[in-house]
C-alpha cells in the first residue's frame, strides 16, 4: 500500500509490514517503483526465492536466507547481510556489511 499525502500535504504514516518479505519459500517477490519510496526494507527467512526491489530504499537488511537471488534497487545508506547461505546479490549502495554468510 502506498500512502498518499493528506489534505494538509503531510505524508500519511505507512505500515511497516509493506516493507518486509519474510518466511517465504520458492517464490518470486517483487516491489515495483513507487512501492518502497526510500523506506528501510527487511528480507528475513527466505528460501529458494528471487527478490526484485525495483525502487530506492534507505537501508536493506537481509538475514537467515538460503539459495536466494536478490536484485536490489539503489540503497541510500547500507545493506546488512547476516546468516545467508548460497545467495547472490546485485545492488548499488555505498556500504555493505556481511556477517556469518557462506558461499
Amino acid at each position: 500500500m502506498i500512502s498518499s499525502p493528506s489534505e494538509t500535504g503531510t505524508p500519511q504514516k505507512q505500515d511497516k509490514r509493506n516493507f518486509i518479505f519474510a518466511n517465504v519459500s520458492d517464490q518470486e517477490l517483487i516491489k515495483f517503483p513507487g512501492q518502497v519510496n526510500g523506506n528501510p526494507f527487511k528480507l528475513s527467512y527466505l528460501s529458494n526465492c528471487t527478490v526484485w526491489l525495483l525502487d530506492v530504499s534507505a537501508t536493506i537488511t537481509a538475514d537467515n536466507c538460503d539459495n536466494c537471488h536478490f536484485y536490489l534497487g539503489p540503497v541510500y545508506n547500507k545493506v546488512e547481510l547476516q546468516d545467508l547461505e548460497n545467495c547472490t546479490i546485485s545492488v548499488a549502495t555505498k556500504e555493505i556489511k556481511c556477517t556469518n554468510s557462506k558461499k
